[in-house]
């Protein structure tokens, strides 16, 4: 165990608050949605530090500083492997990074997945949070279609997209530990599966306007009676809000508002931080060409 925490133990942060809010930046797809978050967040700033977990070497350097540039202390780490390359959706593949959230024994942690945008501020759940003596706080997850894949995982679990933590290192080792056994937990859903697993019965549940979670929008008991009061929208499977038709024909079936919503963000980040469309380039060249349609609006006709 040593040697394993030799290997993944991240190089330290400065800190100027006692909250923080951490996404993960698997890759330079995800960069868009970081960006906006950290816009949304923007309020925040004065009272909770914002850091954006990154695996060493999935980013450029020009990323890295776009990151920053919107407030993101970038802190550079080692992946938590999984145990099984056949997780079954790669999008997932580098979700157990999350688990470095409860190391930072320095913060109470607010954990926000980079597809996601803030609509209210988070201190009703934080004050939630410090009222209760559980490490672990997150919304319950609606039930997925009947036949899916995922439907036992969802279905009386929680969704991963926003968490809050009060660290503590024992806790960081035991998930680290457990993370490499595929016997424990179900390594599809990943870090999701794996919390779900460990903090069984232990854990805070936060209504579900804290996460709401996008792909479910055609639910009205579920969407119309938690959307007005919303804190988190959260892009939570394929369909993403940077994607354009040709991506997610889904999406140009009629815009919806809250699609609408973060691609105004991103204009807004992208102008005040004056970013340039060549920025972009890197990992995946589509980006380029997707960030100037999203840029001059063609995504949104």
């Amino acid at each position: 165990m040593a040697l394993l925490m030799l290997l993944f133990w991240p190089r330290p942060i400065a800190t100027a608050n006692k909250e923080a809010i951490v996404t993960v930046v698997s890759s330079g797809i995800y960069l868009p949605g970081a960006l906006v978050l950290a816009w949304s967040l923007r309020s925040q700033l004065r009272k909770r530090d914002l850091v954006a977990v990154v695996p060493t070497d999935t980013l450029t350097q020009r990323h890295l500083a776009m990151l920053s540039k919107v407030g993101w202390r970038v802190l550079e780490v080692t992946t938590l492997p999984l145990p099984s390359t056949q997780s079954g959706d790669p999008r997932f593949e580098d979700m157990l990074d999350k688990l470095y959230a409860f190391d930072m024994h320095q913060y109470d942690i607010g954990l926000i997945d980079a597809d996601a945008y803030e609509q209210r501020d988070l201190n009703e759940a934080f004050d939630l949070f410090s009222l209760s003596t559980t490490p672990f706080a997150a919304s319950l997850a609606p039930a997925t279609r009947e036949g899916a894949f995922t439907q036992d995982h969802f279905a009386g679990h929680f969704n991963g997209g926003f968490m809050l933590i009060k660290p503590d290192p024992k806790i960081f080792q035991a998930l680290s530990t457990l993370a490499t056994n595929s016997s424990y937990y179900d390594v599809r859903l990943a870090e999701q599966s794996l919390l779900n697993q460990y903090f069984q019965g232990q854990w805070l549940g936060l209504p579900g306007s804290f996460n709401l979670l996008y792909r479910f929008r055609d639910r009205p008991y579920y969407w119309d009676r938690l959307r007005p009061t919303a804190s988190i929208i959260h892009f939570a499977g394929l369909e993403k809000p940077w994607h354009d038709c040709e991506q997610d024909p889904n999406l140009c079936a009629g815009l919806h508002p809250d699609v609408r919503h973060w691609r105004e963000l991103f204009r807004q980040v992208y102008h005040a931080s004056h970013f340039e469309i060549g920025d972009f380039t890197g990992e995946e060249e589509r980006i380029h060409y997707t960030i100037a349609k999203l840029l001059d609006g063609r995504l949104d006709s």
